[in-house]
């Protein structure tokens, strides 16, 4: 998984994509079977008229809603929070360690760009990313693709966030 940031966001390689956006791929997939069923029944002979009014149109577009509305949320999960500092790197990083002892978190990455650690709970592990910049900190954080995942880890997310925030602010 890349660490490195695209208008604030962290950056997925294709198949760290595919597991993110999972959901969103399956909704619009079931949205458009309906399609692909008339379109092979029309390459088949069969005299057939899609009919948009009927219930297999409604369906498909509750999957297409469906799908914008985790499209958007999973989105909004790989989006990093701004916090500005006057903290040298090196302070922060030292900081990170100490938090990640303290929490018995596992350190991922540990350079003088970036630092990020593994968070390992029950059925998920959430991997919390800080990105190093001139006058400010980048932090993020989201389930990690190698790993199950659970529903109930994106609650941690915010709280493991400002836990980070509050100890580089003190």
């Amino acid at each position: 998984m890349g660490v490195t940031t695209r208008e604030s966001y962290i950056k997925l390689n294709f198949y760290e994509k595919s597991i993110h956006y999972g959901l969103v791929f399956a909704s619009i997939f079931i949205a458009f079977l309906p399609l692909i069923a008339n379109i092979i029944d029309l390459l088949r002979g069969k005299d057939y008229k899609i009919n948009w009014g009927n219930d297999f149109s409604y369906w498909s577009l509750l999957f297409i809603i469906l799908g914008l509305i985790v499209w958007a949320h999973q989105r909004a999960l790989l989006k990093l929070e701004k916090v500005v500092t006057s903290q040298e790197a090196k302070v922060i990083r030292n900081i990170l360690i100490k938090v990640a002892e303290e929490k018995e978190w596992s350190i991922d990455h540990n350079t003088s760009e970036n630092f990020s650690v593994k968070i390992r709970k029950l059925f998920s592990t959430e991997l919390v990313i800080v990105l190093y910049k001139k006058d400010h900190i980048l932090i993020g954080s989201i389930n990690s693709p190698y790993t199950r995942n659970s529903f109930g880890s994106l609650l941690r997310f915010r709280k493991n966030r400002q836990l980070i925030k509050e100890k580089i602010k003190n």
